[in-house]
């Protein structure tokens, strides 16, 4: 039986990404110190577009 890409996702490699990432808070926490160093801000909106290129962690 073949499955959906985001049933795939959400099955397998979800819990796999964050795993490597060494888990959410921590790789959350590493994101926003990226954007500060980085002097990166929202101007409008505070949203952010995720094209699906990696584990989904960049806010």
């Amino acid at each position: 039986m073949m499955v959906s890409v985001k049933e795939h996702y959400e099955d397998l490699l979800s819990d796999v990404y964050t795993w490597l990432m060494g888990g959410f808070e921590s790789a959350k926490e590493k994101n926003k110190a990226f954007f500060e160093i980085q002097n990166i801000k929202p101007f409008y909106s505070g949203i952010a577009l995720d094209l699906g290129a990696g584990s989904g962690f960049t806010f």
